[in-house]
């Protein structure tokens, strides 16, 4: 599902008229059902030259986060 709505970004006008592809990369997460993992695009703006993972943006993913916001949220319960 992840890559199906980079693919979504990927083809939609916003993106096409202020960003470019630069490359696919993979990213690993642990969640509380275990690792996801999935590919992703990585754009650069065309004015300011930024460079940003779109998806990552979109769903709420922290930069260089290895937990989701679910498991980090599990391991601070109480046992």
């Amino acid at each position: 599902m992840l890559e199906q709505q980079d693919q979504v970004l990927a083809d939609s006008s916003y993106r096409k008229q202020f960003f470019k592809i630069k490359d696919m990369r993979e990213r690993h997460v642990d969640t509380s059902i275990g690792t996801v993992s999935f590919r992703r695009r990585y754009y650069e703006h065309v004015r300011t030259n930024e460079r940003i993972f779109l998806l990552d943006e979109q769903i709420g993913l922290e930069k260089s986060s290895r937990l989701s916001l679910d498991l980090k949220a599990k391991l601070l319960e109480p046992v």
